[in-house]
């Protein structure tokens, strides 16, 4: 037995001198990867200047705590706060960034594992991450005034680190998390007096992620006032929250209920096992998940699409209501692909849905010819909003000066059931008939996009600013998905009493139910929920018209009649 024992161990030792010797050949260390290091650390205030109450000492610098044993290093006696850079990069970088706020009670931070490590993850996937080391041992309060301070020097210099400013997020670890929070719901003012340029710049973070955040609650257990009474839809960013159940704590509990009362936006991920304090690091428990949910959750709010994406969105929005001239966007880009079409569209629906309400959804280029025409292989979908919807009980009076450049269409509008939410797949004709309780006559009257963009558009130029409509008129008439047949549809629109086009049977692409199938599911993987009452307008049927001034009716036979007037 002991003959055998030494040989192994002479075996391991050779092994173990094969690799020492590769290793100083190739320059490879056998130590874990080191973590990243910052291409930078500045200071957030001028000597002198900065506001709050602390207890840190400058006389004595910063300190490593050695009198708690954990398996990363902390902090402590931070008087001069500072930012850590870690850019990502230049072949990764996607223009995104997340200000990285570290635990440690108010007391300490836990710099490696909860800040550097953060940037070991976040860095090869194109995000930039500065990691704030805010003044400790302080109040919450002035880890606030830090914040405020560092994202307005950050986005002062956004275009020096290659980021976007309106993508930047926070993301904060248990006392952390409390300052990413305070940061998302103060940050209508400075908690300061203005020291320079970049204080003009704004705190609010794009996105903030709470990791077991701490501090949240009163001694009730209830949210905190000085934080509940912040939540604002209008201003307060999206949340991603993570905690795990056996934490002792329920700051994240009591703040998703708060949330949910406000109507702020957040998706919370609960993991059974954890306890407190696990950052980024790996496991073979669920919680380590964690880190990937958090990749498609920006991703969803476009923060990982390209950067012409973003800048293309903001011109739009800008341009689009004010009906002038328009920038296709493969002008922009030309190798702009139809994914980032519906990505610009995303971003100004997000944009709008702040001020208005999505009302429904419509599709586009349902026949196999218009699908050709710009390369698309089945319909196109949008987004239509509440301050479109105009009831079609009567006369409908329509200003062509209020309108601007606009088409008109006659299409079928499917309502979403009573009390159902679609944003699953459907895969059958009996699950569509049964996902709208009644299907209306309509008249869409779209922006005409071919009269403000230059040159032959492509998909991804339509797809961009297929946002809204104008108005879209909705009958009042309706029938029931079971009581209809396609086949016998049929709709004669004049203007002034002469006929401009007549529609008779199924003329989409495919088949009438086949068509919604793959149009709801598209909206569904465009990341949104079909709502109870919502309306889905299946595209246009017939020829779409360049508005005029007349008196216009739309008849569809046994569905009801349209009558509207353009002055």
């Amino acid at each position: 037995m002991n003959h055998t024992r030494c040989h192994f161990l002479r075996f391991v030792l050779r092994q173990l001198s094969t690799l020492v010797v590769l290793a100083l050949a190739t320059g490879t260390s056998l130590n874990p990867l080191p973590a990243a290091q910052p291409s930078e650390l500045f200071e957030l205030w001028p000597p002198g200047k900065a506001p709050g109450a602390t207890g840190a000492d400058p006389s004595q610098g910063e300190q490593l705590v050695t009198s708690r044993r954990r398996t990363f290093d902390q902090y402590t006696n931070i008087a001069i706060p500072k930012v850590a850079v870690f850019l990502a990069p230049e072949e990764k970088r996607t223009g995104s960034a997340v200000v990285v706020c570290p635990g440690g009670g108010m007391q300490r931070l836990a710099y490696e594992h909860e800040g550097v490590e953060i940037a070991d993850w976040l860095n090869p996937l194109g995000i930039s991450v500065f990691v704030l080391k805010y003044r400790v041992p302080s109040p919450s309060s002035t880890a606030l005034l830090d914040v405020q301070r560092a994202v307005g020097l950050i986005r002062s210099r956004a275009d020096e680190f290659h980021i976007d400013g309106q993508r930047l997020g926070i993301m904060g670890f248990s006392a952390g998390g409390e300052v990413a929070l305070l940061l998302a719901t103060h940050n209508d003012r400075r908690g300061y007096e203005p020291i320079d340029a970049a204080d003009q710049f704004s705190c609010r973070p794009a996105s903030a992620c709470l990791v077991y955040p701490g501090g949240l609650v009163s001694r009730s257990g209830e949210l905190r006032a000085d934080i509940a009474d912040k939540l604002d839809a209008s201003s307060t960013p999206e949340m991603f929250i993570v905690h795990a159940f056996m934490d002792a704590s329920i700051n994240s509990l009591a703040l998703a209920l708060e949330l949910k009362k406000k109507n702020v936006g957040c998706e919370m991920h609960i993991y059974r096992e954890g306890g407190h304090g696990f950052g980024a690091r790996e496991s073979a428990l669920p919680l380590s998940g964690w880190k990937a949910s958090y990749i498609e959750w920006i991703r969803a709010q476009g923060f990982l699409d390209p950067s012409f994406v973003s800048s293309y969105a903001m011109e739009l929005a800008e341009r689009l209501p004010a009906a002038t001239s328009l920038r296709p966007l493969t002008d922009l880009n030309r190798l702009a692909t139809l994914d980032n079409g519906y990505a610009v569209q995303r971003l100004l629906v997000k944009a709008q849905n702040s001020a208005d309400t999505i009302a429904g959804y419509k599709a586009g280029f349902v026949t196999a010819a218009a699908q050709q025409s710009v390369g698309l292989t089945g319909p196109m979908t949008g987004v239509l909003f509440r301050s479109g919807w105009t009831a079609a009980d009567e006369i409908v009076q329509l200003d062509l000066s209020t309108l601007g450049p606009t088409a008109i269409e006659t299409e079928l509008g499917f309502i979403v059931s009573r009390g159902l939410d679609i944003a699953t797949h459907i895969s059958t004709e009996k699950q569509i008939k049964g996902a709208f309780d009644a299907i209306v006559p309509v008249i869409e009257l779209p922006i005409d996009l071919k009269s403000r963009m230059s040159g032959e558009l492509r998909a991804a130029d339509i797809a961009a600013a297929n946002i809204g409509s104008k108005k879209y008129l909705v009958a009042s008439t309706s029938t029931s998905p079971d009581d209809y047949r396609p086949s016998d549809l049929h709709i004669v629109l004049k203007m002034d009493g002469k006929p401009l086009h007549q529609v008779e049977g199924d003329a989409i692409n495919a088949g009438l139910w086949s068509h919604l199938i793959t149009v709801v599911n598209q909206i569904v993987d465009q990341g949104y929920t079909l709502r109870s009452g919502d309306i889905v307008i299946a595209g246009a049927l017939g020829t779409v018209h360049i508005a005029e001034p007349g008196h216009y009716s739309a008849d569809y036979g046994g569905l009801g009649q349209i009558d509207f007037t353009i002055k």
